[in-house]
């Protein structure tokens, strides 16, 4: 839900995926699009902070081919090295923020934002999922054995780098795929 923040500046309660979070009571409390597009190392990644009860998840948008922001933190961080620090600094105080309202917070993203919250969980050390993500390298805090890594054997782009860009912790690799439509889903 949270690649709603592509087009819209929050994520809309019509989007298919949020609508069928909010059918399970879960509500957008926090949301942040990212810009199109910034000369210098963009200050922001488009995340959101979802709420149900007494836990609060913190999903991190991943890269959307479209967006030139979304390429350039591939190109930057990923790649270049450059340490994500303005993403970090905002993802970190909005945890804060919901830990000192007494919720218990997670962190989730997929591609570029599955880096991200490998990046945020082991520097705040908060439980989470990263989906189909380069290793964070040394961008990322200690280990935390509430964060997990889950990347498909053979994916390109979550495994770009392997054995420079380095998860802290061991990832889950899933060997199989199916293809439904356009999209690849794993048989869990």
């Amino acid at each position: 839900a949270a690649y709603d923040l592509h087009e819209a500046d929050t994520v809309r309660d019509t989007h298919p995926d949020n609508a069928k979070l909010i059918k399970k009571g879960w509500h957008v409390d926090w949301a942040v699009a990212q810009p199109d597009y910034a000369a210098e190392y963009p200050e922001k990644l488009a995340m959101a902070v979802f709420v149900k009860g007494e836990i609060a998840v913190l999903a991190l948008k991943g890269t959307n081919p479209g967006s030139m922001s979304d390429v350039h933190l591939d190109a930057s961080s990923i790649v270049g090295g450059v340490p994500p620090c303005g993403p970090l600094l905002l993802a970190a105080a909005k945890v804060q923020e919901y830990q000192a309202n007494g919720k218990s917070v997670m962190v989730t993203g997929h591609s570029l934002g599955g880096y991200m919250a490998e990046v945020v969980a082991t520097n705040c050390q908060i439980s989470g999922v990263g989906f189909c993500a380069p290793g964070s390298g040394w961008h990322a805090g200690k280990a935390h054995a509430g964060f997990q890594n889950v990347n498909f054997q053979h994916d390109l782009a979550g495994n770009v780098g392997a054995g420079v860009f380095e998860h802290p912790q061991w990832s889950v690799y899933r060997s199989e795929e199916r293809r439904v439509g356009k999209e690849c889903r794993s048989r869990w």
